[in-house]
């Protein structure tokens, strides 16, 4: 399966609570797409971010962010600085 690029790659799960991380959030953001180039830059130095996905709908994008604690998601929303929702994560079901 690897010689055929079935199996594209592996993957590490890793304790979030082990490594500080209290709080799992998802970000929506609205960002006008003349900006998209400059923002994806700052994407790229956030390190809270697990995945970003440009979407359809209301909003342009939606981010998975692991973040210490709710200070911590105050600052990350402050660097991005655009129009954001955001919604914490409390539980995990699947």
């Amino acid at each position: 399966m690897l010689e055929d690029r079935l199996i594209l790659g592996f993957g590490v799960h890793l304790d979030k609570e082990k490594l500080g991380i209290n709080i799992q959030a998802l970000v929506s953001l609205k960002l006008n797409f003349a900006r998209i180039e400059s923002f994806h830059k700052v994407l790229k130095t956030c390190n809270e971010i697990e995945y970003c996905f440009r979407v359809t709908g209301e909003d342009c994008m939606m981010m998975k962010v692991n973040l210490r604690d709710n200070k911590h998601l105050l600052e990350f929303i402050n660097q991005i600085s655009v129009l954001t929702t955001t919604n914490v994560i409390i539980e995990q079901l699947v």
